[in-house]
This record gives structure tokens, C-alpha cells and sequence, in this order.
């Protein structure tokens, strides 16, 4: 893979977000503004005050992304390696332990949308009947026979359509439900969640659908999947978070 999936690609990347979308990476690294045990408490302080002031300045971005990086590589290479992991390396760390299926020679923007694959099938067969119908509608795929539903979503996410770009949505949604509690996430009770506000912000957007009794489910079986140690209780939501981002922005990589 070439530099475009790198670090500096990476703050670009951020650089176009939605300031909803920094809030909510911002969540997932220092856990809500609590910090974690492999956060200095002065890159966590510094991170909750540039969300705090809305402020995301080059050098926070920066440090926005080798934190992110620096967690990666705390589910992929031994613990004491200070330097972190690559962007595609943790892409296919969660792709593998999401058991999801990768071809050589996939860019990163395709490991990205292979996660949210894998993440999706996963979803379509824990649904309840009337759950999954609010879902195919939301999608726009309630009139397809059940066998090509899901081709036909694989097809959007891997194509980036419009419709792929939804996908992301209910599932950027669900991630944060199940990272942040579902109340706090759908019913938008805690004012200063950034997990309720991005709720909200997709619901804006026409994910809508994440915000009812489906959103609800799908945070419940997020949080049920095993998420094996607390690296990947980071990085598999921010993975999806990324990948929306760079739908969103068409970004090419």
C-alpha cells in the first residue's frame, strides 16, 4: 500500500470530518473523558479541551491520530512498542478478528468497507423479523428477494453509493450505542454525549432508522460481540468511524 493510507493521509482525512464525528473519536480514545491506562494524562487533557473549545487544530489532529495508531498497535505488535501500528495493519486486525474476508492487493479503502461487510452480515442474522424489516426499508431493499439483500448492500458499501453511505450510518450509530449506552446514544439524554450527538447528527443525515427500536437492537449486539481486550474496544468502532468519513468525503484513500 502507498503512503496515502499512512499517518499523514490519516490527519488529512480527519481534517475534512464533521466536527460531530472528532467529537465522537475523541470519546472512543479517552473513553468519554475518563482516559485509559496507555493515555498520558496530558495527551487525554489536551484531546477533551480541543473537543470541549470545538478547536481541532493541525497539531491536535496530529496527536488525534497517533494515539489512534498508538492503540492500534497495542492489538497488533508487542505492548512495549512505542511507535504504534500502521493504519492498514489495524484495518486488518479488525477485519481478521471480525472474521471477515480480505483479497490481496485490497487498498485501505476496501479493507475500510470490508469491515463494515463483515459488520453488517453479522447484524442481518441477529435481527428479529421485525427488525430486519425496518432495516430493509431503511436500506431500500425490502423488495428484493432475501438472497440478493445482501449482496446488493455489499455491493453498495464496496461501491460507495448512497445507499452504502446509510450503511455506515446505522452502523457508526450502533458502535457508538453500544460504546457510550444505548439511552444516553437514541434518546439524546445526556446533552453532552458525543455519542448522542452524533446520533442525532445522522439521523440528519437520513439514518433515521438508528435512532428507534432498531438502533436500540443494534447496540445491544454490538455489545455482545466479543471485543476481545481494549484495544479492539477501540479501534473496531473507529475503523467504522473512519470508514463513514471517508464515504462521506469520498475520500480516495
Amino acid at each position: 500500500m502507498s503512503d496515502e493510507s499512512g499517518a499523514q493521509a490519516l490527519q488529512q482525512l480527519l481534517a475534512k470530518a464533521d466536527r460531530v464525528y472528532l467529537d465522537l473519536l475523541v470519546d472512543y480514545i479517552t473513553d468519554g473523558g475518563k482516559g485509559r491506562l496507555m493515555l498520558s494524562a496530558g495527551n487525554c487533557k489536551a484531546l477533551v479541551q480541543a473537543k470541549a473549545q470545538g478547536d481541532y487544530s493541525t497539531a491536535t489532529l496530529a496527536l488525534l491520530v497517533s494515539e489512534l495508531l498508538h492503540f492500534g498497535g497495542n492489538s497488533v505488535v508487542n505492548l512495549l512498542r512505542s511507535e504504534g501500528a500502521a493504519w492498514p495493519s489495524i484495518v486488518v486486525d479488525v477485519l481478521d478478528h471480525l472474521k471477515g474476508k480480505r483479497q490481496d492487493g485490497d487498498s485501505i479503502v476496501e479493507l475500510e468497507r470490508r469491515v463494515l461487510v463483515q459488520l453488517l452480515e453479522t447484524l442481518w442474522d441477529k435481527l428479529s423479523t421485525d427488525e430486519l424489516e425496518s432495516l430493509r426499508r431503511a436500506l431500500k431493499v425490502e423488495g428484493m428477494p432475501g438472497r440478493e439483500q445482501i449482496a446488493a448492500l455489499r455491493e453498495a458499501v464496496m461501491g460507495a453509493t448512497d445507499t452504502g453511505v446509510t450503511v455506515a450510518q446505522v452502523l457508526t450509530a450502533a458502535m457508538a450505542s453500544s460504546a457510550f449506552g444505548a439511552g444516553a446514544v437514541f434518546t439524546g439524554m445526556s446533552m453532552g454525549s458525543a455519542a448522542a450527538g452524533a446520533a442525532q447528527f445522522l439521523a440528519s443525515r437520513g439514518a433515521s432508522v438508528a435512532l428507534g427500536p432498531i438502533g436500540l437492537a443494534l447496540g445491544s449486539i454490538w455489545g455482545a460481540y466479543s471485543l476481545t481486550g481494549p484495544a479492539l474496544r477501540i479501534t473496531v468502532p473507529c475503523v467504522v468511524l473512519i470508514a463513514l468519513i471517508r464515504l462521506e468525503t469520498r475520500h480516495p484513500g
